[in-house]
């Protein structure tokens, strides 16, 4: 993926470009099942790079969704590894802002 590319260059804003229009084409490509693994993926890279950008209401917002649509997918497995480092990653988000109890709160899901 070109968004990961430019991602571990530092360069976010061509990151969040390649990031969206992946996710763009998972949305196309799994019209039938919008909660597909795939897209969960894309917007937890979009919540990656708002963080490193410090944009962390929108990281939220991405990294939320994101644990939404692994919950869809794995019902039967909530440990699965992919929720865990979504959730890794909202904590660290709620790191970054101080908002310590709030972050806890999702460590110990």
């Amino acid at each position: 993926n070109l968004g990961s590319v430019y991602f571990f260059k530092d360069d976010y804003d061509r990151a969040l470009e390649y990031y969206y229009r992946s996710k763009e084409m998972y949305e196309k490509i799994y019209a039938d099942n919008l909660n597909h693994p795939d897209i969960a993926k894309a917007l937890n890279n979009l919540g990656s790079v708002n963080l490193f950008k410090c944009c962390y209401n929108e990281a939220l917002d991405y990294y939320k969704k994101s644990i939404e649509m692994y919950e869809k997918n794995y019902a039967d497995n909530l440990n699965h590894v992919d929720i865990a480092k979504a959730l890794n990653n909202l904590c660290f988000v709620y790191y970054r802002q101080r908002r310590y109890e709030k972050g806890l709160e999702y460590y110990i899901k």
